[in-house]
């Protein structure tokens, strides 16, 4: 056998397997208990970069549609508009409230972008605010 090619077996076969993944989150229901629906129609997917710095605060709004939230840095406090708070933390990820107005408010800033947003629409429909 080649010396070349016994080499490099060995060594891929000895290298740690880098490739992996960590389930974040799990479930059927929003971060109060709430149901998730998808929208009706041709749907489409938009994620964003948020950013909310320290003690900024968003205005109430609401989201139709099914909004996956991960904390990239810093705290963030989400309301309801009945007063319930959650407090989300550094590599927390969370379902939003769907079709409950909320807002959200960073406790701790600590990059250029705080959260990371991800949802689905129905391209006719968007969010009602």
């Amino acid at each position: 056998m080649n010396i070349y090619l016994l080499a490099s077996v060995l060594l891929l076969t000895l290298l740690p397997n880098y490739a992996g993944s960590e389930e974040l989150l799990k479930t059927q229901k929003s971060w109060n208990g709430g149901d998730i629906y998808y929208p009706q129609g041709q749907a489409e997917i938009t994620s964003i970069k948020l950013r909310i710095e320290k003690d900024q605060t968003t205005k109430f709004h609401c989201h139709p549609v099914p909004t996956l939230g991960y904390i990239l840095k810093g705290h963030l406090e989400i309301e309801s508009i009945n007063g319930k708070k959650i407090e989300m933390h550094e590599s927390e990820s969370l379902v939003e409230l769907m079709r409950t107005v909320h807002k959200g408010r960073a406790i701790l800033w600590t990059s250029r972008y705080n959260c990371l947003l991800c949802w689905i629409y129905n391209v006719a429909k968007y969010c009602l605010s």
